[in-house]
């Protein structure tokens, strides 16, 4: 039986979940330690590489999600912005007709033919 070492098991996961591992120092197990430290380091290790895969694969959901979004985003970006250019041309358009309004009532209270 193969024995794997922690970079082994980081290399490996990290390859499966689509990212680059990381540059690890060539390492292997010291057999001075204990086969109760060995197991005990293993059954952490294979912890560790369930956990990291399942975030990887949370990842990569909220990676997808973000995508989605950015997309539908882009689909409906050109409307929220003529939606916003009316908005803006009817402010201009209020703003003037209610200008003109003040001045015509402006001028006709000053006339003396509204006496």
């Amino acid at each position: 039986m193969r024995r794997t070492s922690c970079c082994d098991v980081i290399r490996n996961t990290a390859s499966r979940c689509g990212t680059r591992p990381p540059n690890l120092p060539a390492c292997s197990p010291n057999p001075r330690f204990p086969r109760r430290t060995k197991t005990d380091l293993s059954t952490k290790l294979a912890a560790y590489q369930r956990d990291f895969a399942a975030w990887m694969e949370g990842m990569n959901a909220v990676i997808a999600g973000q995508k989605a979004v950015s997309e539908a985003f882009t689909r409906i970006e050109p409307a929220i912005e003529d939606i916003n250019a009316t908005i803006a041309r009817t402010a201009l358009d209020a703003g003037a007709a209610a200008s003109a309004a003040r001045d015509d009532t402006g001028a006709a209270s000053k006339s003396p033919s509204s006496w």
